[in-house]
């Protein structure tokens, strides 16, 4: 999704709308309702896309009909029986409730809340790594074991199909029957050489890298069982469909 900087915009700015209208009394409901609005498609998209942020969408979107409820009976008055609403406390305030002390714990929950926002955006970009040197996506040309070239089987789970290379500490293969491993990476400083550990199956293999040009990548060394040559090419990514098509307001494709 987050290749769309409008919709990312949009989405962001709704979610940002909801948490402010939360701020005052008099647009509680409205903030729960907006909230909860985006919540409930955010819930959707991480049940159906298998993100894992499930729980904590759960406990938002909770909060969110909690605060609505008071004001249920009402809503359901005005939006689906059709009977007149009579005017209600805003946020549910109760009419004997004093102000005392009210005004400085809201200034001090609104202005905590606040802050720690603002400095977990600017923080969250440095918890990123820089990217790879060799960052981009690789598909698989020729393969290489103890000197015999490796059949490009569909359906083998060992040889190589695609490799993307991420951060500096990490990287992925795919194989030929679609299966994924990741890697933990770490690059050399006096010479062209990644070290590649998986952890889980506990493998640590060596392998130099060159780059005859721009396009083209050659790993060499220990990959598994024997010695390896891993020849690929680098994927253009302006070729996806989602990072070449551009806006219109009319189109039947895609």
């Amino acid at each position: 999704m987050g290749y769309s900087k409008a919709y990312t915009c949009f989405v962001g700015s709704v979610e940002v709308l909801g948490g402010a209208l939360l701020f005052f009394r008099r647009t509680t409901t409205l903030g729960a309702l907006v909230s909860a609005a985006a919540l409930l498609n955010v819930g959707v998209l991480d049940f159906c896309y298998q993100v894992p942020e499930k729980l904590d969408v759960i406990h938002l979107l909770l909060m969110a009909t909690l605060l609505i409820a008071p004001d249920a009976g009402r809503l359901a008055n005005m939006f689906l029986l059709n009977r007149p609403v009579k005017a209600g406390l805003p946020g549910g305030e109760s009419p004997g409730r004093t102000r005392a002390g009210r005004a400085v714990v809201k200034t001090t929950v609104i202005a905590y809340i606040a802050s720690t926002t603002v400095l977990t955006a600017v923080q969250l970009p440095k918890s990123y790594g820089r990217h790879s040197r060799l960052y981009g996506i690789y598909e698989v040309e020729d393969v290489e074991q103890d000197g015999e070239a490796v059949p490009t089987l569909a359906t083998d789970s060992v040889r190589w199909r695609r490799v993307v290379f991420m951060d500096e500490a990490s990287g992925w293969v795919e194989h030929m029957d679609e299966s994924w491993q990741r890697y933990e990476t770490q690059y050399s400083t006096d010479e062209k050489s990644i070290t590649l550990t998986d952890r889980r199956r506990k493998i640590k293999d060596v392998v130099t890298y060159s780059q005859p040009d721009a396009d083209h990548l050659v790993l060499r060394g220990k990959l598994g069982a024997g010695e390896a040559e891993v020849r690929l090419k680098k994927f253009d990514e302006s070729k996806m469909l989602l990072l070449n098509s551009r806006f219109r307001w009319v189109n039947g494709y895609p």
